[in-house]
């Protein structure tokens, strides 16, 4: 989280755009995984953002069912 930050502060000093933090902008707004309408309830579904949750939960999962076997 901390060369996260650095990451953006050095961007905007350096470059002085805001590529880094109008990304996590767009993808931190829970607002926008909100089902308001039902028209695009299927294309919010099978999303890239969606598959990418669904990868990246299937991997810490598997990797916490697998870590805990050395807990015995």
């Amino acid at each position: 989280m901390g060369v996260f930050i650095l990451l953006g502060f050095l961007e905007d000093f350096v470059f002085g755009s805001q590529y880094l933090a109008n990304w996590v902008e767009s993808r931190s707004n829970p607002q926008q995984y909100m089902f308001f309408e039902f028209t695009d309830v299927v294309e919010r579904l099978f999303s890239y953002d969606m598959l990418f949750g669904v990868v990246v939960g299937s991997i810490l999962i598997s990797g916490a069912i697998s870590m805990r076997r050395f807990i015995d």
